[in-house]
């Protein structure tokens, strides 16, 4: 199988843009060709299962800090309900 892909370098890996169809643990062959201009990194689309990373929205580390709290205070405050019923797989994977 033949893929190309846009990835990202962080933290000494390569982190693709997308999803791509490789069974887990796969090794492959990387061709690398330089960093991409900063355009075509954002107009890049992505493929089906698409998962961009943008950057924050908020800049100051301080805020954002604040906003993450707010998160989880707020998640913390709405916990999921242990009464539900439980759905079976056919359930789950259901097809209309």
């Amino acid at each position: 199988m033949k893929a190309t892909l846009i990835a990202v370098y962080r933290g000494g890996v390569f982190v693709p843009e997308e999803t791509c169809d490789f069974p887990e643990n796969s090794r492959v062959r990387v061709a690398v060709e330089g960093p991409l201009p900063e355009p075509e990194r954002r107009e890049h689309s992505g493929g089906r299962g698409s998962s961009r990373i943008l950057p924050p929205r908020e800049p100051d580390p301080e805020k954002r800090r604040e906003i993450l709290q707010r998160l989880v205070e707020f998640a913390r405050s709405h916990p999921f309900s242990g009464d539900v019923p439980t759905l079976t797989r056919d359930e789950l994977h259901e097809r209309r």
